[in-house]
C-alpha cells in the first residue's frame, strides 16, 4: 500500500470512531511516506504536517491532553 491509502484507512476509521485503528493507520503513513521522500528525494512536509496533526487528534481522543502532548512533542522531532 502506498502512505494516502493509509491515510485514508486513517480517515475513515476517526470518522467512526475508532481511533486507535486510525492512529495506527496514521502513523503507518507516516513511515511510508518518509520512505517515499527518501527513494525519490521529494519534499513531502506538508503532508506530514497534516499526518502529524491526525496523530495528536487520535491522542487526543485517545489519551486526553497527556497524550496529546507527547505527539506534539515527538512531531517537533
Amino acid at each position: 500500500m502506498v502512505w494516502t491509502e493509509y491515510k485514508d484507512a486513517g480517515k475513515i476509521a476517526f470518522s467512526q470512531g475508532n481511533f486507535q485503528s486510525a492512529l495506527s493507520s496514521y502513523l503507518t503513513a507516516l513511515e511510508e511516506l518518509t520512505c517515499e521522500e527518501r527513494r525519490d528525494g521529494s519534499d513531502k512536509s506538508n503532508d506530514k504536517q497534516i499526518l502529524l496533526s491526525n496523530v495528536v487528534a487520535c491522542r487526543l481522543k485517545i489519551g486526553g491532553e497527556d497524550m496529546a502532548t507527547q505527539a506534539i512533542e515527538e512531531a517537533k522531532q
